[in-house]
């Protein structure tokens, strides 16, 4: 199948850009579909858009090409618009992450490839190369091999790759993922329903197949219902963030941040995961925060980053994770967010003092505690299965 984008190119001839018009009044005409109580915007031609023209089903993804998660769902991706070629379109929008220092330099490589038609073209290019250019200092050169491999004109490249219309294009669906409160990346709509497969084509036909069969498609179905606990700390310059702080436990009118995960009742040390597939990103983003494998951001305003002797450091049960703000909460997990310059020794010691009181109560642990509002449901893996 040919993986075609359908967008507004002013290079284009008379003809193209009149179809691209009509695609582009298509897509203007859906309308805005509201994601948990968040609006997404509709697909419009600020967009990039691959597989059926008249399509019953819409999945638009927010992604990073520095992203590793994200490349193991492009994959994925690929293979599903290869299997609906006529029901499913594609949309995919950047979100460059702050952490990732290459990843607007990527978002902007694609923009320009697509200035001359070769979007998608770009687009595989720097997934299927991840690897290659995500860790150097400087990814520029190798971007602009990309777009020499790919008979792009290469005046127009640069021009386009520096220029604030490009700029302005990535911050609009930056804007967009922020409005939706993505959380991280990748994320995905369906139809305009937020989901969270697994990075498999089975989950994510089971879905699609749903969508086209009319049936209604939601958080429950896409997402199944789940009671965890996780005790987690983030600490910073050897400080300990304060998670029982009323900023990170509620709304201004006492409602909890996010229905999904959350912490609750004065207790900024146990995670509440009321949602299959729930990443630590997904937690930190009501409050602004993000992790990211290079920058760790705590609010608005301040941002620490992995240079010189500082190091942002994740464990899970004691050992060292690099999925970051990608890793999905398991039950009873101890997880320890570390910034700073500490030693290893310092380290392990914040890693032993990361508590193990996720499991609040169960009939099988009635040694910690009493009944509370909210049973500590485990799994049957665990000894505080219920």
């Amino acid at each position: 199948m040919t993986r075609k984008a359908i967008i507004i190119t002013w290079s284009a001839t008379g003809a193209v850009i009149i179809a691209a018009i009509a695609y582009g009044i298509i897509w203007s005409m859906r309308p805005v579909t509201i994601v948990e109580g968040y609006p997404l915007d509709a697909v419009g031609s600020n967009d990039w858009v691959e597989g059926a023209t008249s399509p019953s089903v819409v999945l638009v993804e927010y992604s990073d090409f520095e992203c590793p998660y994200c490349a193991v769902y492009y994959a994925v991706v690929k293979q599903l618009t290869e299997l609906y070629p006529d029901r499913l379109a594609v949309v995919f929008r950047n979100y460059p992450l702050s952490g990732h220092a290459n990843a607007m330099p990527a978002a902007q490589a694609a923009e320009a490839a697509g200035k001359q038609g070769k979007f998608f073209e770009m687009h595989n290019l720097l997934f299927d190369n991840q690897d290659a250019w995500s860790s150097l200092a400087d990814a520029a050169s190798t971007f602009e091999g990309y777009a020499r491999q790919l008979g792009l004109n290469m005046d127009q490249y640069r021009a386009d790759v520096a220029s604030q219309d490009i700029k302005d294009r990535i911050a609009q669906q930056v804007k967009s993922g922020d409005a939706a409160k993505i959380g991280g990346t990748p994320t995905f709509f369906l139809n305009g329903t937020k989901i969270q497969p697994k990075p498999t084509v089975d989950d994510f036909r089971t879905l699609i197949d749903g969508a086209i069969r009319n049936e209604p498609l939601t958080n429950s179905a896409s997402a199944p219902s789940v009671h965890i606990h996780a005790n987690i700390r983030v600490v910073v310059d050897g400080t300990l963030i304060d998670f029982s702080q009323d900023t990170y436990q509620k709304t201004s009118d006492g409602k909890e941040l996010s229905e999904d995960v959350h912490f609750h009742g004065g207790n900024g040390e146990v995670v509440h995961v009321h949602k299959a597939g729930i990443t630590i990103n997904d937690l930190f983003a009501p409050f602004g925060m993000n992790l990211g494998r290079d920058c760790l951001t705590l609010d608005a305003s301040t941002t620490k980053c992995a240079t010189g002797a500082n190091k942002i450091r994740m464990y899970v049960n004691g050992v060292q994770n690099t999925d970051y703000g990608n890793y999905v909460f398991k039950d009873l997990d101890r997880v320890l967010v570390i910034y700073g310059s500490e030693s290893d020794a310092t380290v392990q010691t914040q890693i032993n003092s990361v508590p193990d009181t996720a499991c609040i109560y169960s009939k099988t642990c009635p040694e910690r505690g009493t009944p509370s509002a909210e049973e500590c449901s485990g799994s049957e893996a665990t000894d505080c299965a219920t």
